[in-house]
C-alpha cells in the first residue's frame, strides 16, 4: 500500500494523539490533500535506533489554529503501526514523501502483569491522590498513560516476550514514583525571592 509519508522524530502508539505545527510547504500541501480528501498519512520514526523502519499511520484529528501564511498547528491521531518497505522521495506528483508499507501487527495489547498493575495504581495515586481516575490495564493502555519517550515506545513494541515488556514498564513506574518522590522533597525547599 502506498501512503504520503511524514518522517518525523516521533514515534506514537496506536490511540496516541500528538500536536504538530506545519510549516513547510510540501507538509501545508499535505494536509490542503488531508483535508480534501479525509485522507490519512504515515509518520515514520526518523531515527537511527529505528532499525524495523516503523511508523504509525495517523488522521488528522482537529486544526487548533490556521496563521497567515499557511501555517497550521493540528492534532493528528495514530491508528496503527506500520513497517516503511519503500521510501519515495514525492508521492504521487506531490511535492510531499510518500511510501509503501506494510501494517504491523502487534501483540503487545496484552493485561500487565498484576505486581506492574499495583506500582502503577500507586504511581497514580501519588501523583493524584485527591482524584479518582480509571487505571489501565492493558499494555497500550499503560504505555500512553505513562508518556513515554518515542525510544522506549519503540523499544516496548520491538520486544517479542511479555515479560521484558512488563518489566520495561515496571522500570518506567519506578523511575517516575522515585522522580515523584524527589520532587515531593524539593518541593519546600526552593523558595521565591
Amino acid at each position: 500500500m502506498k501512503y504520503p509519508i511524514f518522517p518525523l522524530n516521533i514515534f506514537l502508539l496506536p490511540g496516541e494523539i500528538t500536536m504538530l505545527h506545519i510549516f513547510e510547504p510540501r507538509y501545508k500541501e499535505l494536509l490542503r490533500d488531508v483535508e480534501a480528501t479525509n485522507m490519512s498519512f504515515g509518520i515514520y520514526y526518523e531515527h537511527d535506533s529505528n532499525v524495523e523502519n516503523l511508523g504509525a499511520m495517523v488522521h488528522l484529528d482537529k486544526i487548533h489554529n490556521r496563521y497567515p501564511g499557511g501555517e497550521l498547528d493540528i492534532s493528528v491521531e495514530a491508528t496503527y503501526l506500520f513497517r516503511l518497505d519503500a521510501f519515495y522521495q514525492f508521492y504521487e506528483d506531490k511535492t510531499y514523501s510518500g511510501g509503501s508499507i506494510s501494517k504491523v501487527k502487534s501483540s503487545i495489547n496484552h493485561d500487565i502483569r498484576d505486581d506492574v498493575f499495583n506500582e502503577l495504581v500507586d504511581l497514580f495515586r501519588e501523583r493524584k491522590p485527591e482524584k479518582v481516575i480509571e487505571i489501565p490495564r492493558r499494555m497500550w493502555d499503560v504505555a500512553l498513560s505513562l508518556n513515554l519517550k518515542s525510544e522506549d515506545k519503540l523499544r516496548l513494541v520491538s520486544m517479542n516476550e511479555t515479560r521484558s515488556r512488563d518489566s520495561l514498564i515496571a522500570n518506567h513506574i519506578r523511575f517516575s514514583r522515585a522522580l515523584l518522590k524527589q520532587e515531593k522533597a524539593n518541593k519546600h525547599t526552593f523558595h521565591l525571592n
